[in-house]
C-alpha cells in the first residue's frame, strides 16, 4: 500500500534547500525587471525633456551666449550715473556686476609656535554667461605677506586642512547692489553667494607691469537670469579693436572707496560716467602702468575714477546692437592711479582678449 504523506509533515533538508533557491531566484528576477523598467523610464523622461542642443557649427549670434543663447546687455532700469565722484547705482541698472571675496585662514607652525593667519581681499567682477565671471588677473591671490613676532613672512597660497582647493577660498556674490546687513552669516536678499570650482589667469600676466591682467572664474552652478541678474555684452568679434573710436564716454561701476584713503568695500555699488581717452593722452598721463594701447585703455577724469578695491570691475560704452541700445563691456579695471586726483586709470582692453575669453569660458 502506498504511504500518503500528510500536508503538514515537515519537508526533508533537500526539499527545503530547493524551495529557498526557487524563492531567491524568483526574487532576483523580479528585482532585475524592476531595475530595467526604472532605467527605461528615466531614459525616456530624460530624452523627452532634454533641451535642444546648439550645434558647434552654428554658434550663438553676437550679443548672445551659452547653450541656450541668452541675450546679453539686458537691463531693467537706466543707470543714474554720476566710485570716486560716483553715486549709488539705481536698482537693477548694472545686473551683470558681481564681486569676489577671497578668504584664507589656517594655523601655521612658526618657530615652535602656532599662529592663526586670516586674510580677506575683495575684487570686482562681471557676469558674462550663466557660469562665468571675468575679472582682473591680480584678483587671484598667489602669496600672503605677514609679520609674526616682528619677523616678516611670505607664504604661497595652497590648500590646507580647512580648504581642500584654492578655488574654495573664493566666493562670488551677485545681485549685489546693496551690502547693508551683509556678513559671512547673513545675506540680505536678493544678494546671492556662489562658490568657485576653478579659475584661469592669462598665461602671460605680468604682476609687475599689469599687462594681460585678465582672469575668468567658473562658478559652481549656473545662475538664473532675472531682474537682478543679467549678462554683460562682450565686443563684437568682427572688430579687431573696440571701441571703434576713443575720446568717448564710458561708464564704470564698483565697490571700492569713493574717496582716497576711505573705507571699502562701501555698502552700495557706485557708478560714474568717465571719458575713455586716446592712446596719446594715456601715454602722456604719467600713469606707469599704461604701456600698450593695443591691450589697454585709460579712462577717468578729475571728477570720477576707479579707486582702491575697484580692480576687476567693468568699463562700458553705449552702442547700438541691431537698433537697440546696449552697454558693451570694453575694459576691466586694472590699476587706479589716484582716485580721481591724478592721471586716468588703466583698464585691460577686452576686445584684445576676446578669443582668449571665449576659449576659457564655461557653460
Amino acid at each position: 500500500m502506498t504511504k500518503i504523506i500528510p500536508f503538514n509533515e515537515p519537508l526533508d533538508r533537500n526539499n527545503k534547500i530547493q524551495l529557498v533557491l526557487k524563492i531567491l531566484s524568483l526574487t532576483f528576477q523580479i528585482l532585475v525587471l524592476i531595475i530595467i523598467a526604472a532605467g527605461l523610464l528615466i531614459y525616456f523622461i530624460g530624452f523627452h525633456n532634454k533641451p535642444p542642443a546648439v550645434e558647434e557649427t552654428e554658434p550663438c549670434p553676437n550679443k548672445y551666449s551659452g547653450f541656450v543663447c541668452d541675450e546679453c546687455g539686458v537691463i531693467h532700469n537706466e543707470p543714474n550715473v554720476k566710485i570716486a565722484g560716483g553715486i549709488a547705482v539705481s536698482n537693477n541698472s548694472w545686473p551683470a556686476a558681481a564681486f569676489i571675496v577671497f578668504d584664507y585662514y589656517n594655523y601655521l607652525r612658526l618657530n615652535n609656535s602656532w599662529f592663526y593667519l586670516a586674510r580677506r581681499f575683495f575684487c570686482g567682477a562681471t557676469l558674462i554667461n550663466r557660469r562665468t565671471i571675468i575679472t582682473a588677473g591680480h584678483c587671484i591671490i598667489d602669496r600672503l605677506d605677514f609679520v609674526f613676532r616682528n619677523v616678516p613672512y611670505s607664504i604661497r597660497v595652497e590648500p590646507n586642512d580647512y580648504m581642500t582647493t584654492v578655488a574654495e577660498m573664493y566666493s562670488v556674490y551677485i545681485n549685489a547692489q546693496d551690502l547693508n546687513g551683509w556678513n559671512l552669516w547673513r545675506l540680505p536678499p536678493p544678494l546671492l553667494k556662489i562658490g568657485v570650482v576653478e579659475f584661469t589667469r592669462h598665461e602671460e600676466y605680468n604682476p609687475v607691469t599689469y599687462l594681460n591682467n585678465i582672469a575668468v572664474f567658473k562658478l559652481s552652478y549656473e545662475v538664473e537670469l532675472d531682474h537682478n541678474t543679467q549678462l554683460a555684452c562682450l565686443p563684437d568679434p568682427s572688430y579687431d579693436s573696440y571701441p571703434l573710436t576713443l575720446n568717448v564716454d564710458g561708464w564704470i561701476t564698483g565697490w571700492g572707496e569713493n574717496i582716497t584713503n576711505g573705507t571699502f568695500p562701501i555698502l552700495r555699488n557706485q557708478n560714474a560716467k568717465v571719458k575713455i581717452y586716446d592712446n596719446s593722452v594715456c601715454m602722456a598721463s604719467r600713469n606707469p602702468f599704461f604701456r600698450d594701447g593695443e591691450k589697454q585703455l585709460c579712462a577717468g577724469s578729475t571728477a570720477a575714477d576707479i579707486c582702491s578695491a575697484d580692480a576687476g570691475n567693468a568699463l562700458y560704452v553705449r552702442d547700438k546692437v541691431n537698433g537697440v541700445d546696449k552697454f558693451i563691456m570694453v575694459g576691466i579695471a586694472s590699476f587706479g592711479a589716484s582716485c580721481a586726483s591724478g592721471p586716468p586709470s588703466v583698464f585691460t582692453k577686452v576686445s584684445a582678449y576676446r578669443d582668449w575669453i571665449l576659449h576659457h569660458v564655461s557653460y
